[in-house]
């Protein structure tokens, strides 16, 4: 059999008006719908549709554009801020899972860190066995700590077994390039670095040997 139902949001969180609406359904075999989905919270709107097949892979797309991401901070117990329009799309490539985001932020602020923009449009196949990775991601104005990055491009495309990354930035006037391929090893997933160059002030530094990284 199945069953369905509505859900509403009418009210107010962290002082910010808070409203939303879905229709839910669910089946005996554990497939289920998520239609109509709409919520607003502030500044932050979401919405799109969902569904889950009996084996549990997901189809469908949420929408997320959010004016100031502090608004969620009453739902996620920590300050946030940033501009955000995302978009997320789940669908199946040969039976295997696999997710789409196109997402672009910019003043973002999250637990003492800062990015000041970024783009990033990837897509990862098979996320919750062996994750494979295709897009970018590019970054500016990256603040952590001691860590200072001017600007950043992360590169992945699917290789044999993994993910193959190269990275290429800038940071306190030395230019880093790195390649490196993510892959799964057991229930870890294993990173191995196999080359690494930094120039800074006519000075260049590499890497003698590939690094594993657990």
């Amino acid at each position: 059999g199945q069953e369905a139902g509505e859900i509403a949001l009418d009210g107010r969180i962290g002082g910010k008006p808070a409203t939303g609406h879905a229709r839910l359904t669910t089946a005996a075999d554990g497939s289920g719908n998520l239609e109509a989905l709409t919520l607003s919270v502030g500044s932050v709107n979401a919405k799109g549709t969902l569904s889950q097949a009996p084996d549990g892979r997901i189809a469908g797309d949420i929408a997320l554009k959010a004016g100031n991401l502090d608004d969620l901070a009453p739902l996620t117990l920590t300050a946030l801020a940033a501009q955000l329009d995302a978009t997320v799309k789940f669908d199946t490539d040969k039976s295997v899972q696999r997710i789409a985001v196109d997402a672009t932020a910019s003043g973002l602020r999250a637990s003492g860190s800062t990015v000041g923009s970024a783009l990033i449009k990837l897509t990862v196949l098979d996320p919750l066995g062996t994750p494979k990775i295709d897009g970018t991601a590019d970054l500016a104005n990256v603040r952590s700590g001691s860590l200072v990055i001017d600007k950043a491009t992360l590169a992945a495309s699917n290789a044999q077994g993994g993910t193959a990354l190269k990275l290429t930035a800038t940071s306190l006037g030395a230019s880093v390039d790195a390649t490196a391929t993510l892959s799964a090893q057991g229930n870890a997933s294993v990173l191995n670095l196999s080359a690494l160059t930094i120039v800074k002030d006519g000075a260049t530094a590499t890497l003698a040997k590939p690094v594993s990284i657990t």
